[in-house]
């Protein structure tokens, strides 16, 4: 399992547009977690040291809102 930290540009009021996605060894996704301004925090504890270390990726504004609207979000 790894963690992307998937990232948007900000909105028209700056607010970021950033989420987490665990991804399985298929490559297959399993969560998403909305960053906010809680940075890696918003990350189940489990998987904190992975998002803390999670390779960045730039993704359109239509992929992040799909990613979070079709992905469940791991409980805390």
């Amino acid at each position: 399992m790894k963690v992307l930290h998937c990232c948007a540009t900000n909105d028209l009021n700056g607010n970021p547009r950033r989420c987490y996605v665990l991804v399985n060894n298929h490559g297959a996704k399993c969560a998403v977690w909305d960053e906010g301004y809680n940075g890696h925090h918003a990350v189940h504890p489990s998987f904190r040291d992975a998002a803390y270390n999670a390779e960045r990726v730039k993704v359109t504004v239509r992929e992040y809102r799909k990613l979070l609207r079709e992905f469940p979000t791991f409980p805390y």
